[in-house]
């Protein structure tokens, strides 16, 4: 099954003062990009659709878990989570 960020955000309770909060709007936009890259090492073709006023990328939740589970033990090892640097 496909999803979006904010679907399986939401519904993992990774999302604690909603969609209207920015920092909540920047942590979909980190999961999303990192989702993304995944998704495309696995060759899995985008899927766009609408979601409120955005257009969003749907990935395979499998996709979703393994990114989410890398930026939860991230922040575990940091104290808070991070985009890597890329050189």
């Amino acid at each position: 099954m496909r999803c979006s960020a904010y679907w399986y955000a939401s519904r993992a309770g990774m999302l604690p003062y909603g969609i209207n909060d920015p920092d909540d709007l920047e942590f979909l936009r980190v999961l999303g990009a990192r989702a993304a890259r995944l998704a495309r090492r696995y060759g899995y073709p985008p899927w766009l659709v609408l979601e409120g006023p955005f257009r969003v990328h749907m990935w395979p939740e499998h996709v979703w878990d393994e990114v989410a589970s890398a930026m939860a033990c991230e922040a575990a090892g940091h104290g808070t989570w991070n985009e890597p640097a890329y050189g």
